[in-house]
């Protein structure tokens, strides 16, 4: 009789964890990302620059507190407003880590947009050829003719 309940009991716990752990906390980390991820667009077409600090700031404070382990946008969140608050080393690195998560010619994109503005031109051809290799039409929204020419040329490379 209490090995039964006490069997009762621990499969209880077990349910009651695997419930948060896998119901739960998606669920909340879906709300919260998508939360932000509203805010991070918003302090992107805002033209105040304060306010688009403002806000970029009030987001890095919310992101690492979530346990999303799992999901993309974190590092991409992350990424966006650092490039936001002018932190472009910590930006391109939450761009690589998202990479690592889960390749996307978006994020591709936005890493060598960062790298560019890093002065690392020879790493940001690279990335916008990957980016178009994934989305051929992604070429005609680098604007500047020097860097298409030299991405062309890169894709062009046998590999």
């Amino acid at each position: 009789m209490i090995a039964r309940v006490l069997l009762i009991a621990v499969a209880a716990v077990a349910s009651a964890w695997a419930l948060s752990r896998f119901a739960w906390e998606p669920v909340h980390c879906n709300i919260a990302l998508s939360r932000i991820e509203a805010q991070t667009l918003s302090a992107e077409q805002t033209t105040d620059p304060y306010a688009q600090l403002v806000r970029a700031r009030r987001n890095l404070q919310q992101l690492p507190g979530l346990r999303c382990t799992t999901d993309v946008r974190l590092p991409v969140l992350l990424a966006a407003n650092e490039e936001l608050v002018g932190r472009l080393e910590d930006a391109a690195r939450h761009y690589e880590q998202s990479l690592a998560m889960e390749q996307r010619p978006e994020i591709y994109m936005a890493l060598a947009n960062v790298q560019v503005r890093l002065g690392r031109v020879d790493a940001a051809v690279e990335s916008y050829a990957r980016a178009v290799k994934f989305h051929p039409p992604m070429l005609e929204q680098i604007l500047s003719v020097e860097l298409r020419r030299r991405i062309d040329a890169r894709l062009r490379v046998p590999q």
